[in-house]
């Protein structure tokens, strides 16, 4: 009789061991899938944002490839006939219509002078501009040089974000 009482306790032993590894194997899995889920997610929004940054970007290089091919345009016209400068603010007029920010940095050309630099800016998002700087030729040799095509992300303004503290 003791040696059945002794084989029903190991049994029972046994079975709960199981069980509880069962449970622990349930849980471990349960953990990875949520922990695979909550990856996916943020992967899935980090390529979306991916994707929307890349457009909008392009979206920017292609004005600003716009732009300048209606200056160069501008500037073929009017080599033959025309001075720089009046080129120049032909493309100021033209760029007055765009979201676009447009300067001179040398308003005239002298008699010395053998260019002028302008620049264009192109907005991207909130925080990202693309700026395009442009060398224009006063003799027409050829008609103008990019100086500057870049990508500049403005830091803004950080906020402060104040840590409530216990107060002592």
């Amino acid at each position: 009789m003791d040696s059945s009482s002794n084989r029903k306790t190991g049994m029972r032993l046994s079975v709960g061991g199981s069980s509880i590894v069962v449970i622990f194997v349930i849980l471990t899995l349960t953990t990875f899938a949520t922990l695979s889920l909550v990856s996916a997610r943020a992967d899935q929004s980090l390529g979306r944002k991916s994707v929307e940054a890349t457009e909008a970007y392009y979206a920017a290089d292609a004005r600003a490839e716009e732009i300048l091919a209606e200056i160069d345009m501008l500037l073929q016209e009017h080599s033959v006939h025309g001075t720089p400068e009046f080129a120049v603010r032909a493309a100021l007029v033209l760029a007055s219509g765009s979201p676009v920010v447009f300067e001179v940095l040398d308003d005239m050309i002298g008699p010395g002078d053998t260019s002028l630099t302008i620049r264009y800016s192109v907005q991207i998002n909130d925080i990202q501009h693309l700026d395009v700087e442009l060398e224009l030729r006063a003799d027409f040799s050829s008609r103008y040089e990019v100086k500057q095509w870049r990508l500049i992300t403005d830091p803004g303004e950080e906020e402060e974000d104040p840590i409530q503290l216990v107060d002592m």
